[in-house]
């Protein structure tokens, strides 16, 4: 038997490193969408409040592409407190470990990082997604999967950022999924759901979470959960009903207002900053921002430059709490970095780097007055 070159030996070895039981590829082709967070630009979002369906979620398509290799198009929900859209296959730490397991350990990634850690996910994490929400499977390998995002759009992904996840942190989508006439979205900060159907018995959810209501008492509710058991039946869980607001599918779990934009915001002060993040355990910039306005019933693009895009622009003078302030170092809309909400008296509120928490900061006696570009009202057209 002849014997392998010693470069194929040692590229064998590199491409069978695993990283939390999961292959870790580098795989440069196909991997990068540019995204990350808090910085993307492009166009606005079409308002889709609440809990979305997805026509094409109701039936799954499998093409082939001209070299053979099967493309998926496969609706699946996450299934998993919060996960990870990453860049690429390659580009999880030893570090992030934790949070390529099933189930995610979020509490444990998020300590062992160092300030210096947190900042290095920049170039390698796009987004993040909460338990339950909805993703398109382009294909798999090695245990990741690349999946595109409806619910997170901007000017260069108009169809829904793509990324990398990991498949395991990926359940299938129930076929009732979206024919329930109502959902229960989480309002408190964090809870708990508790089931005797699901693999866990119980799961942390974040703030904004929503799942399809099955039935409700006055102390709890029992919601749909991702992915079916194995008598095909689907799985429920229930959460506290002091957790959650229970609304009609495609309307706002929180009556909109630019004053209820400020009072959700202010629950999250002194989160630490994460980059990418969109959850109760940590938001960036622009994550903050889409996610307390999602409550309220607008589908903000997922990025600072795309969600100055959206609403009525006004004047510093004019400025009102609730408003989106958006910074740049240039004129340009392309070149803004950052987004606050103002919460009046001069000053905002804002996730704004690694090391920092959700703050209220003065606009005007800062650096951030500096780089002011302008500010919306998101719920004016």
């Amino acid at each position: 038997m002849p014997q392998r070159p010693i470069v194929a030996l040692i590229a064998a070895a590199l491409s069978a490193v695993t990283i939390g039981g999961v292959g870790v590829v580098a795989h440069a082709a196909d991997s990068a969408t540019g995204t990350g967070s808090g910085t993307h630009s492009g166009s606005p979002t079409p308002p889709a409040p609440g809990f979305r369906p997805t026509p094409a979620a109701r039936a799954d398509a499998v093409t082939r592409q001209g070299s053979g290799a099967p493309a998926l198009h496969l609706h699946r929900l996450v299934d998993v407190a919060v996960a990870n859209v990453w860049v690429g296959p390659h580009k999880p730490r030893r570090v992030d470990a934790p949070s390529l397991r099933e189930p995610v350990q979020l509490d444990r990634w998020l300590h062992t990082m160092t300030v210096r850690q947190r900042s290095g996910l920049t170039p390698r994490l796009d987004t993040q997604l909460r338990y339950g929400e909805d993703v398109v499977v382009l294909r798999q390998q090695e245990g990741w999967s690349r999946v595109r995002i409806p619910s997170q759009t901007g000017g260069r992904f108009p169809h829904g950022i793509k990324g990398w996840m990991v498949t395991r942190q990926l359940a299938e989508l129930p076929a009732d999924w979206y024919q329930h006439p109502t959902v229960a979205s989480v309002t408190a900060v964090r809870t708990v759901v508790s089931s005797v159907t699901a693999r866990h018995h119980s799961l942390a959810l974040s703030y904004a979470t929503t799942l399809p209501l099955v039935t409700a008492s006055p102390r709890s509710v029992t919601v749909e959960l991702p992915g079916t058991a194995l008598t095909g039946t689907p799985l429920t869980g229930t959460l506290p009903r002091s957790s959650v607001a229970l609304h009609a599918t495609g309307t706002p779990a929180i009556h909109p207002s630019l004053t209820a934009a400020v009072a959700q915001a202010k629950r999250f002060l002194g989160l630490p900053y994460l980059w990418a993040g969109t959850s109760a355990w940590g938001f960036d910039c622009s994550g903050l921002t889409e996610t307390v306005y999602g409550q309220l019933g607008l589908s903000l693009p997922r990025d600072a430059a795309d969600q100055s895009t959206i609403g009525r622009p006004i004047s510093r003078r004019h400025l009102q709490p609730g408003d989106l302030v958006f910074f740049s170092y240039r004129p340009r809309r392309a070149a803004i970095h950052h987004v606050a909400i103002y919460v009046g008296h001069g000053q905002v509120i804002q996730s704004p780097y690694s090391g920092a928490r959700v703050q209220i900061t003065s606009l005007w006696h800062s650096s951030l007055g500096q780089e002011y570009w302008g500010a919306t009202n998101p719920l004016a057209s």
